[in-house]
């Protein structure tokens, strides 16, 4: 068997990787803005996130075999021991993000099985993280069929309630702008939504044609940026109170048995589908540097998000803007100072061809990280 990626599957890694719960956070977030407020925030969110992919393509394809996120910037460090501090201090930082979004997923998976079958919520955890862990071992090429099919899954369901809003909707959309503070919250959460940094680097060393890269990457954050978009429509319009959890929002207004299965059935797959990218990446990041197999990295990186997840649970949402904080801090610091030193150590072209080395593209994105920290300490209410 084939162990690359094929187009299909490494277009899908990008898109399944982003969404998951900011996708179904986001609705309540944008019910207190208007329609012109979150077209301004999504495009500002594509662009700095398609730039910041890019810039994590480049360092993955140039960092001699590096296959996750600490390996490719390690490989930016200067030699000494201020390298060894460094390692130290990002490993730290990445292994929180990962945690962090990894235990999201399993409380807002949980939350739906113990909906839908009125088990003990320490039961829906553990049949989760059961489940949806064991498809890490598969390794990328496992994740990226998955993920296929999964995302398919994902647009037909979404497409399905999006009908029906438009058919029997409970409440219209306003077009105002919205409060700017709360369109700031909104893109951090759009950003948060479109996260696929891991991935990409799993994508750019594993892709059959690498030509076909920046396409797959692009495509992936269109196909999860149309859903998202989609999806908040249809849950701001489908629901007579938009929740924190926009899906149980959508079924509790309609009140209708297969509309409930279906929205449990998106959240499932939404989250899962997160959980093995980034479950994916935490498993590669330790194995690299433990130097343990397979099964013992496996284990090393997913029991302490169980643990976390059934002794510290919180707000879905809270957790969604502590990682989005978090997450943008880290590329601050990491990604884009070491996509600098790579543009002065490499003389050929990058994947953005003659403004790959455009100082003002960096500042924008230094930006754009500042704003989506900042976000993440706007109450929305």
């Amino acid at each position: 068997m084939n162990k690359k990626l094929s187009f299909a599957e490494a277009t899908m890694l990008i898109a399944g990787a982003g969404i998951g719960t900011g996708m179904l956070t986001l609705p309540y977030a944008i019910k207190h803005i208007g329609a012109f407020g979150t077209i301004y925030a999504l495009i500002l969110a594509y662009i700095a996130t398609a730039i910041i992919n890019i810039y994590i393509a480049d360092l993955a394809l140039k960092s001699n075999g590096a296959t996750e996120m600490l390996g490719i910037v390690k490989k930016q460090l200067p030699e000494g021991k201020v390298k060894k501090v460094l390692a130290v201090i990002f490993f730290l930082i990445i292994a929180v993000i990962l945690l962090q979004d990894m235990i999201i997923y399993i409380l807002c998976a949980s939350d739906i099985l113990v909906e839908l079958f009125g088990i003990p919520e320490l039961t829906a955890k553990l049949i989760f993280y059961f489940l949806a862990s064991g498809v890490i071992l598969l390794g990328v090429k496992g994740i990226g069929v998955s993920e296929k099919y999964s995302v398919s899954l994902i647009m037909i369901a979404v497409l399905i309630l999006t009908t029906i809003a438009l058919v029997n909707p409970q409440r219209m959309i306003s077009f105002s702008f919205g409060e700017p503070k709360i369109v700031v919250a909104v893109y951090g959460l759009f950003m948060f939504a479109f996260s696929s940094f891991f991935s990409t680097i799993q994508v750019a060393n594993n892709i059959e044609k690498v030509e076909e890269l920046k396409k797959a990457m692009f495509c992936g954050l269109s196909i999860n940026s149309a859903v998202t978009l989609l999806f908040a429509f249809a849950a701001i319009t489908g629901s007579k109170v938009v929740t924190e959890v926009a899906t149980i929002g959508i079924a509790s207004s309609y009140g209708i048995t297969w509309i409930r299965i279906l929205c449990s059935a998106l959240v499932l797959f939404a989250v899962v589908s997160s959980f093995w990218s980034v479950g994916r990446a935490f498993t590669d990041m330790v194995k690299e540097q433990i130097n343990a197999n397979e099964k013992v990295s496996w284990v090393v990186s997913t029991i302490p998000v169980l643990i976390i997840a059934i002794f510290f649970p919180m707000s879905v949402l809270k957790y969604v803007q502590i990682g989005a904080g978090i997450l943008s801090i880290a590329l601050g610091i990491m990604i884009i100072p070491a996509y600098y030193n790579l543009t002065k150590k490499f003389e050929e072209e990058l994947l953005l061809g003659k403004i790959a080395r455009s100082k003002l593209l960096m500042l924008f994105e230094c930006i754009a990280m500042i704003v989506m920290a900042i976000s993440s300490f706007i109450t929305i209410s």
